[in-house]
């Protein structure tokens, strides 16, 4: 696995069990147990997780401090649209400059480039193949609630975590099912959640390894997500090169006035 440097300036047709998650209806972290017991706010381990205004609102992921990963489908018009973090004083919000569309119009990935730094490094990339069967993190700013979406109780906005075992793979997915393991504390995306990470945890490090796409309706009760039905992601480690050609390599020279002095500063980061 390698992990993205820091600052510097398909769609795919399944089944018809599978409800896309569209940008006005992005997919939140539907849980077994009481969500407000897993908001992210004030947890160190998620701070380069944000919420992005567009499209009614959804989830993104920092690759460097000026680089946002999230899914195509979620942000087709970033006119006036942030990018939010939260901190101290609530949530600080970035503009977003730039989005670089992934060559192929079938995956679902884009990066978006912020005109500051965050004050965060970004997240590594998971770029292993052997992710079934791991216990993956999933995270999002969608609406929440338990067993299915409880929008008036648990709105979207607010971060929120749970874990869920990917089941499959695929060239281009990974695969998790809803079944409702609460000593597990387990979740699945629901709406708002669209571009957010699954991350995998690799000697204590998170690492992205997933972007969440959609939620199939398992049941066809036209009701997504609930118990039973599968979660999508767009699986990482198959669009890492891309990832890695898109955000700038750490590495190169920088001159800062501090001071009204000159000063050569090396940015560097390791890969993995």
């Amino acid at each position: 696995m390698r992990r993205v440097g820091p600052c510097a300036s398909r769609l795919a047709v399944f089944a018809s069990v599978l409800l896309v998650v569209l940008a006005s209806e992005a997919q939140a972290v539907i849980l077994c147990d009481a969500p407000d017991d897993h908001l992210t706010a004030g947890r160190a381990e998620f701070q380069g997780v944000g919420y992005l205004s567009t499209c009614g609102g959804t989830t993104g992921v920092l690759v460097s401090p000026m680089h946002v990963l999230t899914a195509r489908h979620a942000v087709d018009d970033i006119a006036g649209a942030t990018f939010a973090l939260p901190d101290a004083g609530g949530m600080r919000h970035f503009t977003i400059a730039a989005k670089h569309e992934h060559p192929d119009a079938d995956v679902d990935l884009v990066i978006l480039e912020l005109t500051e730094c965050a004050d965060f490094g970004g997240y590594g990339l998971y770029t292993g193949r052997d992710e079934v069967g791991q216990s993956g993190i999933v995270v999002g700013f969608g609406v929440s609630g338990v067993g299915r979406p409880q929008p008036d109780e648990y709105p979207g906005g607010a971060g929120r975590f749970g874990y869920n075992m990917i089941e499959a793979s695929s060239a281009a997915y990974l695969k998790m099912r809803f079944d409702c393991l609460p000593e597990e504390q387990e979740a699945v995306i629901g709406r708002g959640d669209s571009g957010g990470p699954t991350f995998l945890s690799v000697d204590g490090e998170l690492l992205v390894a997933g972007i969440h796409k959609a939620v199939s309706d398992f049941n066809a009760d036209g009701i997504a997500p609930e118990y039973g039905d599968v979660a999508f992601d767009v699986r990482v480690s198959d669009y890492a090169d891309w990832i890695y050609q898109t955000v700038p390599e750490p590495g190169s020279v920088v001159l800062v006035a501090l001071g009204g002095l000159a000063v050569l500063l090396r940015r560097y980061a390791p890969r993995r």
